[in-house]
């Protein structure tokens, strides 16, 4: 893989990744680049799932903090 793919594929990210914050739905657009610069689709997918799973787990960590939710099991 080239320099100049590798660098196209993180703007691609990065434009992906600015995309999801907003709307969500940064996987459509990751996703078919890496198809494009010839990544194997065992790995694109698991790439794309690795990078979805990343950008979450923050958000949840952040915004999960502020609610408590009742439930019979977790009682306070």
């Amino acid at each position: 893989m080239s320099w100049d793919l590798i660098g196209m594929l993180a703007l691609v990210a990065f434009y992906a990744g600015f995309f999801d914050a907003i709307a969500g739905g940064g996987g459509l657009i990751t996703l078919p680049a890496l198809f494009l610069a010839g990544v194997d689709p065992i790995s694109a997918i698991a790439t794309n799932k690795f990078q979805a799973a990343s950008a979450a787990a923050p958000t949840l960590r952040r915004v999960g903090g502020r609610f408590r939710l009742w439930h019979p099991i977790t009682k306070p």
